[in-house]
């Protein structure tokens, strides 16, 4: 089981979960810890420094189907909390969650299906 808010790689073909929040069971944890070796990761990684989408294209790699669980629509954290004011504020405001977003926050990867026009 793998999961967290969806995204997208057009890189590598498949979806993956932001980097805010994510989360995989511990049989992935340990095929991609310890299974896949350094030269692996290496090869799969998108060659810039977005460790959220390599941790997802590692995933994937597993020779076995993935169950993805997409938290769009129930989201229990306040991201992005980079300043100590920020965190404080998210803090103050925590009694606010759950968040509710769309279920297929994919608006950025297909403008033209959003505008109502199909693809």
């Amino acid at each position: 089981i793998y999961g967290g808010t969806g995204w997208a790689s057009y890189a590598h073909n498949h979806i993956y979960a932001a980097g805010q929040f994510y989360f995989m069971s511990s049989d992935l944890a340990d095929y991609v810890s310890n299974q896949l070796t350094s030269e692996d990761r290496l090869a799969m990684m998108h060659g810039r420094h977005t460790e959220d989408a390599d941790m997802g294209t590692f995933i994937f790699s597993h020779p076995r189907p993935i169950k993805f669980m997409n938290l769009s629509s129930f989201r229990f954290w306040h991201h992005p909390k980079k300043s100590k004011t920020e965190f404080l504020a998210g803090w103050k405001s925590i009694g606010g969650l759950p968040g509710h977003g769309n279920l297929l926050p994919f608006w950025h990867l297909c403008p033209s299906w959003m505008s109502g026009k199909g693809i």
